[in-house]
Formats: structure tokens, sequence, C-alpha cells
């Protein structure tokens, strides 16, 4: 039986709330893996990494949403 994406997802949340583990192996810089939800989760390859590396350079102050 397969779990929907969904599923999978909140189960890692709850988990990681809990535990601090979301039942994957913690982020590594050096791999740049990514979690990634289809109809069966992955652990992969961040999808993005040629954009992060075009962004990479740039540094952006946070945005003041209060006002």
């Amino acid at each position: 039986m397969h779990r929907s994406p969904q599923s999978g997802m909140r189960t890692g949340w709850a988990n990681f709330a809990t535990t601090g583990k979301p039942g994957w192996a913690p982020y590594d810089p050096q791999a740049r893996t990514t979690r990634g939800y289809h109809a069966e989760p992955i652990t992969q390859l961040q999808p993005e990494e040629p954009s992060r590396r075009i962004w990479s350079p740039h540094h952006f102050d946070t945005l003041d949403l209060t006002s």
C-alpha cells in the first residue's frame, strides 16, 4: 500500500516536531540532497541546483513585513 505525498509529508513533519528526526538522513551541504514527495517519496539531488548556483553570490536582506 502506498501512502499519499500529503501523508508522507505530514508524517515527516510530525516526526520532526516530536523527535527532531523526520525519518531520513540530515541535510548534507556537500551533497545538497532534498526530500521529494512524489507517488513514492525519494531523497534526491536538489532539482534547482543550477538556479541555486546563479543566485548563491547574492545576499538579500530580510523584508520588514510588520508595516
